[in-house]
């Protein structure tokens, strides 16, 4: 399976290929990075296409294979990627504090 992990909201987008549990795989990139990791999702795949999108994306990237969130890649995902439950309740946290701190 193909994953895609995001540094908060804003920040880098990781993507990888695993044949584990998503969860456990997050947990250990979790454990040396100080940034909370959010998994946005998933899509099928081997690592033949995980190298095919890190080929397609290599203008994003950054380090290994962590890769800046421009357009390009934020548009791809949105069009190919089966969201995480963990993706949707980072996003429902955040409109809940929005509301909290600007009541209308």
């Amino acid at each position: 399976m193909i994953y895609f992990i995001r540094e908060g909201f804003e920040g880098n987008i990781k993507i990888g290929y695993t044949t584990d549990n998503i969860c456990k795989r997050k947990s250990a990139l979790q454990n040396g990075n100080s940034k909370r990791l959010i998994i946005i999702g998933t899509m099928n795949g081997n690592q033949d296409f995980e190298t095919y999108l890190k080929d397609k994306f290599r203008h994003c990237q950054l380090i290994g294979e962590w890769f800046s969130p421009k357009k390009e890649l934020l548009e791809y995902i949105d069009k190919n990627v089966q969201f995480h439950h963990d993706y949707v309740l980072f996003l429902r946290e955040l409109v809940t504090k929005a509301r909290d701190a600007y009541p209308f």
